[in-house]
């Protein structure tokens, strides 16, 4: 299979209305106030190991035959950190990789920060992914980051209900994107293809780090249909950068209840001649051109918490446009998300 990721990556029939798995919804038609119960006490400071088993896999919930990641730990790895190193592997189309999670209905402010580094070292000032061998553009994609997607459920019940065109999710990730050894952001919507099997659609756009930047506090904002993606960039060697806004999306496909967590992937060279079916049942040890290639997996992503609150808005700010910037403004969104975690 032969994909072109050439940036950006637009994908067409976003606008047709979806069905199957991702059609439910309580924003498809009218808006309807999500709870409103408090979630802080979901969100994790990294600071015990037993919190692990409070999250879940998407391998172990879907019934996939193995761990996407090599290593994944709790205050140990890294102290007072989660750590995902994960195998090769990618979120792209039907393609699934890890996503560590937990699940949650309404509107949400969910809040971390992230450290991709190569395989070598988690020490600061390492080296972004991709930069222990090298390898040439549109090659690497080795990051981690945040996602919220519709939870699939029919296959949870049964994996052989696993069927292509299904995914619908977003995510905000930092790490190595077309550029290897170079800090970048990914952000990438995916929706369910309206004529499954046909594959689900993916468009990602990418963002270059600015220079000296080695981290970044990342947030997804949902508020009703609408999703926002902001970051702040930060620097061992310098001050932090101010937040921004990179995406909006209009998402009324999303179910209300989500899983919301932690992504990671890495190794695009090895896993992008797979089929879908190849890459979600296999351990990836190598590519599956002709010749393969050894794979070269070279992600350690450590987060250093996960902070969850509704967000702070009234019943007539709610009902805002808040996808759309002719209506909200960045600097209105800034100055009721661009808190300090």
């Amino acid at each position: 299979m032969t994909l072109n990721l050439c940036r950006p990556v637009v994908s067409f029939l976003l606008l047709l209305p979806l069905i199957g798995e991702a059609q439910s919804s309580l924003f498809t038609n009218t808006f309807e106030t999500p709870t409103s119960e408090p979630i802080d006490w979901l969100g994790d400071e990294f600071e015990d190991a037993r919190s692990l088993g409070q999250f879940e896999q998407i391998w172990q919930r879907e019934h996939w035959p193995f761990d996407s990641l090599d290593v994944r730990s709790i205050n140990q790895g890294v102290p007072g950190h989660l750590l995902l190193i994960p195998r090769s592997s990618g979120w792209w189309e039907d393609y699934r990789a890890e996503l560590t999670y937990k699940e949650l209905s309404g509107n949400f402010v969910a809040t971390t920060l992230v450290r991709p580094r190569n395989r070598v070292g988690q020490n600061p000032g390492a080296s972004a992914p991709g930069s222990s061998q090298g390898g040439q553009p549109e090659t690497e994609y080795s990051l981690g980051g945040l996602m919220v997607r519709a939870p699939r459920r029919n296959v949870e019940q049964d994996n052989a209900q696993w069927q292509r065109g299904h995914e619908a999710y977003i995510f905000l990730s930092m790490g190595a994107a077309d550029l290897p050894g170079r800090f970048q952001f990914e952000d990438k919507t995916t929706r369910a293809n309206p004529f499954p099997p046909n594959p689900s659609q993916s468009t990602r756009l990418i963002t270059d780090a600015a220079a000296q930047t080695d981290a970044a506090h990342l947030r997804l904002i949902r508020i009703g249909p609408h999703m926002l993606l902001l970051f702040q960039e930060l620097s061992s060697q310098a001050a932090p950068q101010p937040w921004r806004v990179l995406r909006r999306f209009f998402r009324p496909d999303l179910p209300e209840r989500v899983q919301l967590g932690f992504v990671a992937y890495t190794d695009w060279a090895t896993m992008r001649w797979c089929s879908y079916e190849h890459h979600n049942r296999n351990v990836l040890t190598q590519s599956c051109d002709n010749p393969p290639q050894p794979a070269d997996p070279d992600l350690a992503v450590s987060f250093d918490f996960f902070r969850l609150e509704r967000p702070d808005l009234t019943a007539p700010e709610l009902m805002l446009d808040w996808s759309n910037p002719g209506v909200i403004s960045d600097t209105r969104i800034l100055t009721s998300f661009g808190f300090a975690p």
